[in-house]
């Protein structure tokens, strides 16, 4: 199944092309890295929360914020402009090797 891109975001998977970044042609649903969302899951795993690090910056006086959905975000967009970049280097490195040597 393709992506269904609406307004620069995927109505099927929820995938957003970073800004200065061309609408692909085709695109599979669900594909590409998010490294935001996997950083999140290898925090939570080792028990570091949102609500957790709010709680430790309070315990030494900071302000408990965290500004973590930024971040994620961030990160998801710039793990989806390098698997375009990778997509794009395999197209071209694909095209050079198939010529006839």
């Amino acid at each position: 199944m393709f992506c269904d891109f609406v307004d620069r975001k995927c109505t099927r998977c929820g995938f957003v092309l970073p800004e200065g970044v061309d609408m692909p042609a085709v695109r599979n649903c669900g594909d590409g890295w998010r490294a935001g969302d996997d950083l999140e899951k290898w925090l939570v795993s080792f028990g570091i929360s949102k609500e957790r690090w709010k709680a430790a910056k309070s315990a030494f006086g900071l302000p408990p914020t965290c500004n973590c959905d930024a971040r994620k975000e961030w990160l998801n967009q710039a793990s989806a402009k390098l698997c375009m970049a990778a997509e794009k280097l395999r197209n071209v490195l694909d095209e050079y090797y198939s010529k006839p040597r």
